[in-house]
């Protein structure tokens, strides 16, 4: 139910961008290409699995991905149509992951695609047809797609390829998730501990800002009826640190607090605000994919 929950909201999130384009099931395709060397992003360990692409009509033989980068000319087809196509994205590790952000979306017809990176690294799907036709109007990143290497956990991706990643999302207005998120620089914000928490402990927490998806009907600052549970799930607030904030609120250029604690007994060092809202110093990030 608690996965129920989060992938409801994430469905929300993601339709709150722009408005709800057309299904479209094309797959991304292009020549084969050397595999790009993986970058910083922190994050927690999990398996690698051998690439394959799943739609939400099957699954199909893998094709080597181009870098999004150039659009093409527009010839003037259908297919150059401005705007985005309705298939949400998912970059995943591994076919476990990458299902927890599909499984919602199956539920409510929504065509989507996995994308598995392995360690080592591959090419961006196909992101933009055309200079005015998006190939994905949603992004789903679980697990930060990062593995274990000798200097460290970072993504297989690399920040050439995640700046790309947000540059399509800026042109053609396409929001991202990630889940199972693990707090790092380059979020403006630091882990407090070691996380929390163990069998039977429970924190609840609550949304403080749902302006960036009005649609997703998920309650502002809820009472304790509808707040979300989180037995069994591992929880890492993540205050902020060294960063500017914006107009005196809580969050560095670029961050936006959106749940809170109703409980930070289980953080007594970590300065974390009950219920704070806006002007809090402290951000958590939501692993909803993550268990204890």
């Amino acid at each position: 139910m608690r996965c129920q929950i989060g992938l409801v909201s994430v469905l929300g999130m993601l339709a709150s961008a722009h408005p709800a384009p057309a299904l479209d099931a094309r797959q991304a395709s292009g020549s084969a290409v050397a595999s790009p060397a993986p970058s910083d992003t922190n994050n927690n360990p999990q398996e690698s699995a051998v690439p394959v692409i799943t739609t939400a009509t099957g699954t199909v033989a893998t094709a080597a991905p181009v870098q999004a980068t150039d659009a093409p000319a527009s010839d003037g087809s259908d297919s150059d149509a401005a705007g985005v196509a309705g298939t949400v994205l998912i970059l995943a590790r591994d076919e476990y992951s990458a299902s927890l952000g599909s499984a919602g979306l199956v539920g409510y017809g929504i065509n989507y695609e996995h994308y598995i990176v392995p360690k080592e690294g591959r090419d961006l799907p196909k992101l933009n047809s055309t200079l005015k036709h998006g190939n994905y109007g949603g992004i789903i990143v679980t697990d930060a797609l990062a593995y274990e290497y000798d200097d460290g956990w970072h993504s297989a991706f690399s920040s050439e390829q995640w700046a790309a990643i947000h540059s399509y999302q800026a042109d053609f207005r396409v929001r991202m998730v990630r889940i199972n998120e693990y707090p790092g620089p380059q979020f403006g914000v630091t882990t407090v501990g070691g996380g929390c928490c163990g069998a039977g402990v429970e924190q609840l927490i609550s949304f403080t800002d749902v302006s960036a998806f009005p649609t997703a009907n998920i309650k502002k600052n809820a009472g304790a009826d509808f707040r979300v549970r989180m037995v069994r799930i591992n929880e890492y607030p993540g205050p902020q640190f060294g960063v500017t904030t914006v107009g005196g609120g809580c969050c560095g250029a670029g961050v936006e607090q959106l749940i809170s604690f109703t409980d930070v007994s289980a953080f007594p060092s970590a300065n974390i605000k009950k219920n704070a809202g806006v002007t809090s110093q402290g951000l958590w990030h939501y692993p909803a994919s993550r268990g204890t």
